[in-house]
């Protein structure tokens, strides 16, 4: 999540929506006083590279401080362990939320955020279950068959509902309150808010958590026809609201 007091804008982090790569670009044009909340340790140090870091989040300034210097100085191998400072401020916090802690902003700031394909979603989530080595080398990496077995996994546990994200988007109210980029249209929905702004020469959006290209792939190579009935049920909102086309 990031509340920029610097350009007025609440992006509200969605969960397998290209959330990461979004944050780090918009961390770059914050200003020292912008609420910036932790994101994944491998992805941090992708943030502080580019010029930026979480901050203000938690009530202790020196703790924050502490934690990335911690990482810029911690192999790899050892990165997941170095753990933040706990604050009222966290990653996938509600739009309901930040408004109880920040004010009711909503007709002075813009409120956005990314979607996806839900089909798509289930996948990137599988695959990121299912991969290895992500934190030494910032790819994540599954086989076919580890793949299949998130994927049921999934389904099994009732582990997709994390990912209807609409619900984070919506105000005290009920109703959607963010402007939602969708995912396949990113870098120019990306590029016409830094110009909404007044950005210029605006950031190039990174490729955090780079793995399986799951819009690419046919849902029916891997859902049964029950699964893509659960996924069109659980999501149905998504579908309405965005505009993605169901798979019957």
């Amino acid at each position: 999540m990031i509340f920029s007091k610097l350009h007025k804008f609440i992006f509200i982090k969605g969960r397998k929506v290209a959330g990461t790569s979004t944050e780090i670009a918009l961390s770059t044009i914050c200003g020292p006083d912008d609420i910036l909340t932790p994101i994944g340790q491998t992805d941090e140090l992708m943030r502080i590279e580019r010029g930026a870091e979480a901050q203000n989040y938690s009530a202790d300034r020196a703790a924050e401080r502490a934690y990335i210097e911690q990482l810029k100085v911690t192999p790899l191998r050892k990165i997941g362990k170095v753990r933040s400072p706990e604050g009222p401020y966290g990653n996938h916090m509600t739009l309901t939320r930040v408004l109880e802690l920040c004010g009711d902003v909503r007709g002075e700031y813009q409120i956005i955020a990314v979607d996806r394909n839900p089909y798509s979603k289930v996948l990137s989530l599988a695959n990121m279950q299912a991969a290895t080595g992500y934190k030494e080398t910032g790819v994540m990496i599954s086989t076919p068959e580890a793949l299949q077995a998130e994927v049921n996994d999934l389904f099994d546990s009732g582990s997709i509902k994390k990912l209807v994200n609409i619900k984070q988007y919506r105000g005290p109210d009920g109703k959607l309150a963010a402007h939602v980029m969708r995912y396949e249209n990113l870098a120019d929905e990306f590029a016409a808010f830094m110009a909404k702004l007044g950005i210029d020469n605006p950031p190039v959006l990174p490729h955090a958590k780079k793995g399986l290209l799951a819009d690419q792939i046919d849902p029916r190579n891997h859902f049964t026809a029950v699964q893509i009935g659960t996924i069109n049920k659980l999501f149905a909102a998504e579908f309405e609201e965005f505009g993605y086309e169901r798979i019957e």
